[in-house]
């Protein structure tokens, strides 16, 4: 069967958050968090299986970078999609065809005995992957 998608994007946003608008308040849902009046995408890091190297955005200029997609024929990947891809269709109404979630590929991977899945979000290893707490791409 062909894949629904012939691209796919690995997308990771960074958030405001203070002491009481945080993901770690008890009393607010990740998608009450993302719906809030306080919400900004501080910025975003993105790679497309067609670019060679990532591409960060900040402030005004994310939303330019994510509609320069064409997420009719791109899957989006991302390490948390939920939360990445409630962001993306709540705050800048943008529906790829297809969502990959990279811990469940990992977690397959791993029930399966297979290291990685080939072709499915190895590059958000790679992009990810420059170190534990490294550049734009950690949280």
């Amino acid at each position: 069967m062909p894949l629904p998608f012939s691209h796919y994007c690995v997308v990771d946003f960074e958030t405001y958050y203070d002491s009481e608008y945080s993901l770690r308040n008890k009393n607010l849902s990740m998608t009450d968090y993302i719906r809030h009046e306080l919400f900004e995408a501080i910025s975003v890091a993105v790679w497309h299986s067609t670019w060679d190297t990532p591409k960060v955005a900040a402030g005004p200029d994310v939303g330019p970078l994510l509609r320069s997609i064409n997420w009719n024929e791109t899957a989006f990947c991302a390490h948390h999609a939920q939360f990445d891809g409630l962001i993306l269709t709540h705050h800048y109404d943008l529906h790829p065809v297809f969502w990959l979630d990279h811990p469940v590929h990992v977690a397959d991977a791993v029930r399966r005995g297979r290291v990685a899945q080939p072709g499915r979000c190895q590059p958000a290893l790679r992009v990810r992957g420059q170190g534990q707490g490294a550049g734009p791409w950690s949280r």
